[in-house]
C-alpha cells in the first residue's frame, strides 16, 4: 500500500486511514504490515456495524442535519415526560411568586 499523507478523513479506504493515522500519530520506525492495517480496518468496521452510526456518520460527512436516532417515547414515558414538564413549570412559577423583588 502507497503511503497516504491524507488526513485519517479524507483517505479513500480505512485501511489507509489506519496507515495515515499511524505515521501522523505513532512516527513508527518501520510501516505497519498490511495485516496490522486490515486487522485496524476490521475494527473500525465493527465499531460502525450500526445502521443508526452509519446514517448518522453520512449526515456528518455531508454537512446535512444530524438525523433522530433515538426511538420513539412508549406511552408511560410520555406521561412520565409530561409529568416532568408540568412539575417543573410548577417549581418555576412557585419560584417567581416566592422570589424578593430587586430593586
Amino acid at each position: 500500500m502507497k503511503q497516504e499523507s491524507l488526513t485519517s478523513r479524507s483517505a479513500a479506504t480505512l485501511e489507509a486511514q489506519a496507515l495515515g493515522a499511524v505515521n501522523q500519530h505513532m512516527e513508527p520506525d518501520a510501516q505497519p504490515t498490511m495485516e496490522f492495517l486490515e486487522s485496524v480496518a476490521e475494527f473500525e468496521r465493527h465499531i460502525f456495524s450500526s445502521a443508526k452510526v452509519r446514517k448518522l456518520s453520512a449526515a456528518i460527512d455531508a454537512g446535512r442535519p444530524l438525523p433522530n436516532l433515538d426511538p420513539p417515547l412508549s406511552a408511560f414515558e410520555q406521561r412520565r415526560y409530561l409529568d416532568d414538564v408540568v412539575e417543573r413549570a410548577d417549581l418555576k412559577s412557585d419560584r417567581s411568586i416566592a422570589s424578593p423583588i430587586a430593586l
